[in-house]
């Protein structure tokens, strides 16, 4: 199931669809899916996860969390409320073909086909943790193997991985939000 935009990228500054107004970027973290929060539709919630909650052993996915993930999704959409997918790694390398790497970008791949038809999911935060350091393939990676299944994704990040984003050109920084 491929969903619709409702976001767009211009000069890495998030902009509605409908309307073609500017975002402004309030996030608020939520560690912790199963306590219920007071929604607001001013603000953007961005999802910290480890990579070990989503996948406990190699390969072996949490499928239990990943049902209260899209659950959690399914009330943020009722109430016309975004959120923003942010996996944090287990293990970091600086090499886009690391087995690290691929390891990360099968958790976070394999979570987002869990949630694929969730529509209050705007994107995936690139974490610094995962692409601030070393190749810049790593980002290129990440989004390429998302993309296919979820090209409606916007990709937050920091000024330092926006500027690694915009190394590897248009197509990939045109995607990233500066957040």
């Amino acid at each position: 199931m491929k969903l619709d935009p409702l976001f767009s990228v211009k000069d890495n500054q998030l902009y509605t669809i409908a309307g073609d107004a500017k975002v402004e970027l309030n996030f608020s973290d939520v560690n912790d899916i199963s306590v219920p929060c007071e929604l607001n539709q001013k603000t953007i919630y961005k999802i910290l996860v480890d990579q070990k909650t989503i996948e406990p052993e190699a390969e072996c996915y949490n499928e239990e969390y990943l049902a209260s993930l899209r659950d959690f999704l399914k009330i943020m959409e009722e109430k016309n409320v975004f959120a923003v997918l942010c996996v944090k790694p287990e293990a970091v390398s600086d090499s886009a073909d690391s087995a690290e790497v691929e390891s990360y970008t099968a958790c976070v791949k394999h979570a987002t086909r869990r949630i694929k038809d969730c529509v209050s999911l705007a994107g995936v935060w690139l974490t610094d943790e995962f692409a601030a350091s070393g190749d810049d393939a790593k980002i290129s990676y990440l989004i390429d193997e998302l993309v296919g299944k979820h090209a409606h994704y916007v990709y937050f990040a920091s000024e330092k991985v926006l500027a690694k984003a915009k190394n590897l050109g248009e197509e990939y920084s045109s995607k990233t939000v500066l957040a």
